[in-house]
């Protein structure tokens, strides 16, 4: 089994997204919510939706809460390439182990963050 997706992972190993690192902006645009880019070239990656609120809005009640998980999620995304090396990293390790489920999840989420899945 590990010789046949070993061939999938080689095949697919082009790096078809931007390369990292990508960097969440210190704090969010009022113009673009809280933007991602990659520290290499200044790309903006994303912007991930961020409530700002002038002196006249009236403050709506999860703003709070929403604004706090959408730094989260910047932060995140911005982790993204090396979580993905990282990922490979255990993929290669698992991948002539008997590893049963975490392989499995692995390979799962390798496939997805491919879009093959």
């Amino acid at each position: 089994m590990a010789q046949r997706i070993v061939g999938i992972i080689a095949e697919d190993d082009q790096q078809a997204h931007t390369p990292g690192p990508w960097l969440a902006a210190a704090k969010p645009s009022s113009v673009v919510g809280w933007p991602i880019v990659a520290t290499g070239n200044g790309r903006s990656i994303c912007s991930v939706t961020y409530v700002q609120h002038s002196k006249i809005d009236v403050p709506v009640e999860g703003d709070r809460s929403f604004n706090s998980e959408s730094k989260a999620n910047a932060h995140l995304i911005a982790a993204a390439p090396e979580m993905y090396e990282a990922l490979k990293a255990v993929w290669s390790y698992l991948a002539f182990r008997d590893s049963g489920e975490p392989f499995k999840q692995v390979t799962d989420a390798l496939a997805k963050a491919e879009g093959r899945s």
